[in-house]
This record gives structure tokens, sequence and C-alpha cells, in this order.
């Protein structure tokens, strides 16, 4: 911010290990810097969403919280398919869902 960053941009890891510990830290520190930087929070899902119960639920539970926009690793989970068409075909099971900002990576390149 010192030098004129007043945009930020933040993926926010939500998965089993993790949960939303992340998301109310960096809440925090959005609310704390509200008026001088705008952090936009990305519910991120770096692990996938198939690797277990709870993370599916945790990424609703982080949209519930104010996150508005949702992204994840199609690649990390077996199915990658699935993955994409949870997120894109309203597998948040929320309202505001249909118009939902969504980030989702791409496989890294192959060295």
């Amino acid at each position: 911010m010192r030098h004129g960053c007043t945009t930020m941009r933040a993926h926010v890891e939500i998965d089993a290990f993790v949960e939303l510990r992340g998301v109310e830290a960096l809440r925090r520190l959005q609310a704390d810097f509200a008026g001088v930087l705008d952090l936009e929070l990305i519910a991120f899902a770096q692990e996938g969403i198939f690797h277990d119960a709870v993370t599916k639920d945790l990424l609703r539970e982080a949209l519930k919280a104010g996150l508005k926009t949702l992204g994840g690793c199609p690649y990390m989970d077996p199915d990658a398919h699935a993955h994409i068409d949870w997120f894109l075909r309203d597998g948040t099971g929320l309202r505001r869902a249909a118009g939902l900002p969504r980030r989702l990576r791409r496989r890294p390149p192959r060295s």
C-alpha cells in the first residue's frame, strides 16, 4: 500500500485441514484495511472438493460469510469434469450462486 497498491485479490485456502481459519483471518484483515485496500477474497478449494466430506460445505459457509467469488483447481480432483460441473452448475446450492464469479485454475504447464 505504501507504493500505491489499493486493490488485491487473495485465494483463501479452504479444506478439511484449514477449515475456515483463513477466511476468518482474512475477513478481519479486510475489515481492518477497508477504505484503504480493496481486498477481494476468493473461497478457494486448493486441494480439490472430492477428497473429503467437508470441503464443499466449507466453501458454502465461506460464501455465506461474505466471500463473493468461488475458486477451485479441477486438476486436483480425480474427476476434473465433476469438479467443474459442481462449480458451474450451482453446486453451492446458494440462491445467489447464479451470478457468482468463479475462478478455476488450469493445470500448470509441464516443464
